[in-house]
C-alpha cells in the first residue's frame, strides 16, 4: 500500500510541475482569453438578428435546419461558457468553474461534430474537433492548477489543507 501512494504522489508532482512553468500559464491563459471571445461572439451571432452584425446571416443560413428554441439555448449556453473559461479564475471566486465550463462547451462541440456530418459532411467536422481539443487542453490545464496549487495560495485541493 505504501508502494502506490508514493507512486501517486510522485506522478502527481511530475504531471503539475509542467502546469507550473510560467510559458504553460501563459499558454493556457492566452487559449482561454482566445476560446473566450470564439464562444462569446458565437453566442451573440446565434441570438441576434441576421442582418445585425457580421458573419449572423451566414450563421442563420448554416443554422436553418435546427429549431429555434435549441439554438436560442446553444448561443446562450455558449454566452455563459465563454464568461466561465475567463471570469471565475481571473475574479478568483469559484475557480472550479472554469473547468466545469471547459467541459461544458466541449460537450456542445461534440454535439456539433454529431451535427455537421448530417447537414454538410465531413470537411467542416474540423472546426469542432480543433476547438474541442483546446477546450479540453484549457479545461485539464485548469483543473491540473487547481488541484495542485490554487492561484490565491489559501487552499490546496489536493490534501485539503489551508496555507
Amino acid at each position: 500500500m505504501k508502494h502506490a501512494s508514493s507512486y501517486q504522489q510522485t506522478s502527481g508532482k511530475g504531471s503539475s510541475a509542467l502546469w507550473e512553468k510560467p510559458a504553460m500559464i501563459s499558454t493556457l491563459r492566452v487559449m482561454q482569453g482566445v476560446l473566450a471571445l470564439f464562444f462569446l461572439y458565437g453566442g451573440l451571432l446565434k441570438l441576434v438578428p441576421p442582418d445585425s452584425l457580421p458573419g449572423a446571416a451566414l450563421l442563420a443560413w448554416l443554422l436553418a435546419p435546427l429549431p429555434k428554441p435549441l439554438v436560442s439555448f446553444t448561443g446562450i449556453t455558449e454566452m455563459l461558457g465563454g464568461l466561465g473559461l475567463i471570469l471565475p479564475m481571473s475574479l478568483r471566486i469559484l475557480p472550479i468553474l472554469t473547468p466545469l465550463a471547459a467541459i461544458g462547451l466541449l460537450i456542445e462541440m461534440i454535439g456539433a461534430m454529431i451535427f455537421i456530418p448530417f447537414f454538410y459532411g465531413f470537411a467542416p467536422t474540423a472546426i469542432p474537433v480543433v476547438t474541442g481539443l483546446l477546450l479540453a487542453f484549457v479545461g485539464y490545464g485548469c483543473w491540473v492548477r487547481l488541484l495542485t496549487d490554487s492561484s490565491d495560495g489559501r487552499r490546496n485541493f489536493r490534501d485539503g489543507s489551508l496555507r
